[in-house]
This record gives C-alpha cells, sequence and structure tokens, in this order.
C-alpha cells in the first residue's frame, strides 16, 4: 500500500515538474520575442537616424565647417 502511495505522489511530482517547465519553456519564448522585436525596432531606428545624414553630407559638412573652421574643411 505504502509502495501504491509513493508512486502516486512521485507521478503527482513528476505532473508538477511538467508543468512548471512548460511555464518557463512559455517565458523564454515571450522573453526571446521581446528581444528580437526590441532589435528590429533599435535597427529601425538607427536606419531613420543615418539614413538622412546619408542623403546630405554636403550639408553637414558646411555647417561644421561653419562652426569649426579648420584646414580639414577649405
Amino acid at each position: 500500500m505504502q509502495l501504491v502511495s509513493e508512486s502516486v505522489k512521485a507521478k503527482q511530482l513528476h505532473s508538477t515538474l511538467l508543468s512548471e517547465k512548460q511555464a518557463l519553456v512559455d517565458q523564454l519564448q515571450q522573453i526571446n520575442y521581446l528581444i528580437e522585436n526590441s532589435n528590429k525596432k533599435i535597427a529601425n531606428s538607427e536606419e531613420h537616424v543615418l539614413f538622412p545624414l546619408l542623403l546630405s553630407p554636403p550639408t553637414n559638412i558646411s555647417y561644421f565647417a561653419k562652426r569649426f573652421p579648420t584646414q580639414c574643411f577649405k
């Protein structure tokens, strides 16, 4: 009788551990999704900042040349 009781407890513990494992897997998947989404947002933001700079380098150079006149800009 005691052996049967221990077997039932072991099965319940196994079931509980499997449920906890699945919950952790789900959390990890959600975290990975959030990280991937954040990385995409960062890349997109970088493009929005850098692309206009690439389109108009003479304007930016002339701005700095006026502000900081040196031999480099002449």
